[in-house]
């Protein structure tokens, strides 16, 4: 059953947007802090070892991030549209964004699991979840549904079996 890509594109470009402004802010902390152990006078090791730390993990996120730059070309994208029945487990994280103890935003990210293990990531609005999650139960009617000990068991008895 071929689905509606809408929702998941959108959800693809607000993940990639995410990641690129977070690799982007690790990349300047990165930079900042080898920066810091080239040319401070002291902690020139610790600044130089978690700068280089820094730099990395901020690359390896902004390459994720333009893995996803075409959402009809993303993995996740392609997994949904061309082969559904590889997807093997979904299920929801709800992000709480709070600001002195108050929730001040709250989003989803919809976690789908492939048959090859591989864990992709759709950031979605409050309003598209259910729009989201009715598309993909329609096109994967074979997936696990929801994380507690016993999906998340059986999805790996699943993957184990391969």
């Amino acid at each position: 059953m071929a689905i509606d890509l809408s929702v998941v594109h959108a959800g693809i470009r607000r993940t990639r947007n995410t990641s690129l402004a977070t690799g982007i802010l690790v990349l300047v902390m990165g930079g900042g802090m080898l920066a810091g152990a080239v040319f401070g006078s002291s902690n020139r090791v610790a600044l130089g070892v978690i700068g280089g730390l820094f730099f990395a993990l901020a690359l390896l996120m902004l390459r994720w991030a333009a893995s996803m730059w075409d959402p009809r070309q993303a993995p996740v994208a392609r997994l949904i549209g061309e082969r559904p029945g590889d997807i093997r487990w979904i299920y929801v994280e709800q992000i709480n964004s709070k600001v002195a103890g108050a929730t001040v935003n709250q989003s989803h990210a919809v976690k789908v699991a492939d048959a090859n293990d591989k864990l992709h990531t759709i950031m979605v609005r409050n309003r598209d979840l259910e729009r989201l999650l009715a598309d993909l139960r329609a096109a994967a009617p074979a997936a696990l549904y929801g994380y507690d000990k016993e999906t998340r068991a059986a999805y790996k008895a699943q993957v184990a079996k391969r």
